[in-house]
């Protein structure tokens, strides 16, 4: 039986990547208000403590210039003139204990522009497993953010992602069926149990090959290896932005070394669990619920988006990707699945790459080519989002840093309300927190900071990847504990804002220059 895979292959030549443009930003900072949190305690001098001072590294990696690896890697747009991408390997040991010293290798990346300061101090980017940080790095030196125009910025891969060593474990089946779920199971115990199923073959393929290693991918190894990052450089502290499930590895550096960071910037976090410990994304139905609101708002801009320029799928784009759905369910679209419908739609709509109308228009036009039973462009984009956002090594990461993990049963009982709630992805994210039910459960940091720390929050209004709400709790503890803390909320289409908001992107910059930002910045674009 033909797959995915070589059903593109025939229909396809080539594939074609976004094309990104430039926006324009203010040239001048506006004036901003802070908010200093706490007031000192008695005793203590008055007044807000200065910030801690930047510094340059001491010793530099053996950085070679690699645009064109990252872009081939991830078929993203050439890297403009202009614009200087290099990298270099981090080797670190896998078990930071010293009981295993096998040695594994970790890819870094460097963005600058012509006229970044060569003197300026790095800022680290992490965006942990939601996709490589080199990859995201990317993105944003094509748009030449102007995070990059202010200092160079450094990405730093997880282990198995990106630039690192690779990890390759679920064969191209298995790869299929993630993306998939189910086919042609309508009974809802049937569908968890497939899912469940999935589940289990995919955590004995990948332990197999990677034992005895497998639980050393969590985010408390990643947070060490950013550790001997800083002392490779000779830094006293690092400036750390954290994306996506980023900032909970920014969040748990700061737990465990909170003495060697200078500011901490955490944009787009998971969602909080519904239990303790409080680590961001370490429940999955409490994420699921977040990133089912989140992805229904970004339909929603979508669907306005494409009545206003007449797409394919109006004049009632929601009516069509419902219809569309159900076609899938019942097996009238061929190899598109309901799930090729969903996760292509929230990665495209998710992802840095392009601009939201750019990723939109794409995302119209496939959906109307398989609407009309030519499936081959949408499925050739759910591999390259399920590439770009769950590959092998994204997949270990992000099931062993998934504490509290749902159960068929919990999937059973909410099923009927999910659908509801989220008509449109509610389903399928909600089938998709099965997916690591059977990987081992791995202790995590709690991210309980107890040192004040300059800090940012960033927050997108219609988020497909993370939704939006974790902030407010996040300010609540940070303020409770002295932090300075400023906040930016983007009302665009995308996931990250400092990846996808060159507004976004210049309040981070000045952030990260003073330590100080506005409370309330709200960026429409």
């Amino acid at each position: 039986m033909p797959t995915r895979h070589s059903l593109i292959v025939v229909a396809l030549g080539a594939a074609c990547a976004l094309v990104a443009s430039c926006g324009s930003v203010p040239s001048e900072r506006p004036p901003l208000a802070i908010d200093r949190g706490a007031a000192p305690a008695e005793g203590t001098v008055d007044g807000p403590v200065a910030p801690p001072g930047l510094s340059s590294p001491e010793n530099e990696l053996a950085w070679s210039e690699c645009a064109g690896e990252i872009t081939a890697m991830h078929e993203l747009p050439p890297i403009p003139p202009g614009v200087q991408l290099d990298c270099a390997t981090l080797i670190v040991p896998v078990d930071h204990s010293g009981d295993l010293v096998e040695p594994i290798e970790l890819g870094v990346a460097r963005a600058r522009l012509e006229g970044t300061p060569i003197d300026a101090e790095p800022v680290v980017l992490t965006t942990s497993t939601a996709q490589a940080s080199s990859r995201a790095l990317a993105t944003m030196a094509v748009e030449s953010s102007p995070l990059i125009a202010s200092r160079p910025v450094v990405a730093v891969d997880r282990r198995g992602t990106g630039l690192s060593t690779p990890i390759s474990c679920l064969s191209q089946g298995l790869i299929e069926e993630h993306i998939d779920l189910t086919r042609d199971a309508e009974d809802i115990a049937d569908r968890t149990a497939t899912v469940a199923r999935i589940s289990r073959e995919s955590t004995l393929s990948c332990t197999d090959q990677l034992e005895p290693m497998e639980t050393f991918f969590t985010v408390e190894n990643a947070a060490r290896d950013l550790e001997l990052l800083r002392a490779e450089w000779g830094l006293d502290r690092l400036a750390l932005i954290g994306s996506g499930d980023g900032a909970t590895l920014a969040l748990t550096y700061a737990t465990l070394f909170p003495e060697n960071v200078s500011r901490l910037v955490l944009d787009s976090p998971l969602a909080m669990p519904a239990t303790p410990p409080p680590i961001p994304g370490s429940d999955n139905l409490a994420e699921a619920q977040q990133q089912s609101e989140g992805a229904e708002a970004a339909l929603g801009a979508f669907a306005a988006h494409c009545t206003a320029t007449n797409c394919a799928l109006a004049p009632d784009p929601i009516a069509a990707l419902q219809e569309m759905i159900a076609d899938a369910r019942a097996g009238r679209l061929g190899f598109v699945t309901p799930g090729t419908i969903i996760s292509t739609a929230i990665g495209l709509l998710g992802d840095s790459n392009g601009t939201a109308e750019q990723r939109m228009d794409t995302l119209a036009d496939a959906l109307a080519q398989a609407r009309n039973r030519q499936p081959a462009e949408l499925l050739r984009l759910s591999l390259i989002q399920h590439s770009a956002a769950s590959s092998d090594g994204q997949y270990i990461g992000q099931c062993s840093d998934t504490l509290a993990r749902a159960t068929a049963a919990d999937v059973q009982e909410r099923a009927e309300q999910w659908r509801i709630d989220h008509p449109i992805v509610g389903d399928q994210l909600l089938l998709r927190t099965l997916l690591c039910t059977s990987w081992p459960t791995i202790e995590l940091v709690p991210t309980d900071l107890e040192a004040p720390l300059p800090t940012m929050l960033l927050e997108g209004t219609r988020d497909p990847r993370a939704g939006a709400g974790t902030i407010r709790e996040l300010r609540g503890r940070l303020l409770a504990n002295g932090s300075t803390v400023s906040s930016v909320t983007w009302q665009g289409t995308g996931h990250g804002a400092v990846l996808s908001s060159a507004c976004a992107a210049e309040q981070v910059a000045f952030f990260v220059t003073d330590g100080q930002a506005s409370p309330a910045t709200t960026c429409p674009r």
